[in-house]
């Protein structure tokens, strides 16, 4: 929505306004297409990091899995969403060329030994150190969302502000490369699956 007035969440997009600013209003619907979260944020912001918070809002009806468009994905978004308890179905742009992982002791030629059609990427490893390292960190980042003592939006910001080099946004993102990779070799194939995300969406 275009805002010609000062407001504490507008901001300049050009994509949106040209020249003007805006706000983007955020929300969240069901099957039935009741909403059931809704939030006013910066329209130059992605939507990304407010994904958890809609999903954690609803406390009547808990969402089991979860669909947005390629503005909503991040590898992070995959981790913390599925580490919650809810599948994290998205519908990525050209999903033929996203990054498929593998552990070290099951590489590639591992996959072209067996004769599978479809193969992680050559030499693209999930980092099992810093997942190890990390991993008291991450299960405090997730009780942390998961009783409300802090928004997701609010701490995922955080922490992708500090650095993409911090140990535990590292560490989020590795587990969301885990996450993808299953959720790509599901919807590679299966057509309901595809069909039930595209319904979802639409």
């Amino acid at each position: 929505y275009g805002v010609s007035v000062p407001s504490i969440n507008s901001s300049y997009s050009y994509k949106y306004f040209g020249t003007g600013r805006g706000i983007s209003a955020y929300t969240f619907i069901d099957e039935y297409s009741r909403v059931f979260y809704d939030t006013v944020i910066s329209s130059s912001e992605r939507e990304a990091a407010y994904v958890l918070d809609g999903l954690l809002y609803n406390e009547v009806v808990e969402s089991t899995i979860h669909s947005t468009d390629t503005h909503g994905y991040t590898e992070v978004v995959f981790g913390v969403s599925n580490s919650l308890g809810v599948e994290f179905a998205p519908r990525i742009k050209s999903p033929g060329n996203q990054i498929m992982y593998s552990f070290r002791n099951m590489p590639q030629k591992y996959y072209r030994e067996k004769g599978y059609k479809i193969i992680p990427e050559k030499g693209r490893y999930i980092n099992e150190e810093i997942l190890n390292e990390q991993w008291d960190n991450i299960l405090r980042f997730l009780a942390s969302i998961k009783t409300k003592k802090v928004t997701a939006s609010v701490i995922m910001k955080r922490l992708s502000s500090y650095s993409k080099n911090h140990p535990l946004y590292k560490a989020l993102k590795e587990l969301g490369r885990v996450y993808k990779t299953i959720f790509l070799l599901k919807y590679f194939d299966d057509s309901e699956y595809r069909q039930r995300i595209e319904k979802q969406l639409n």
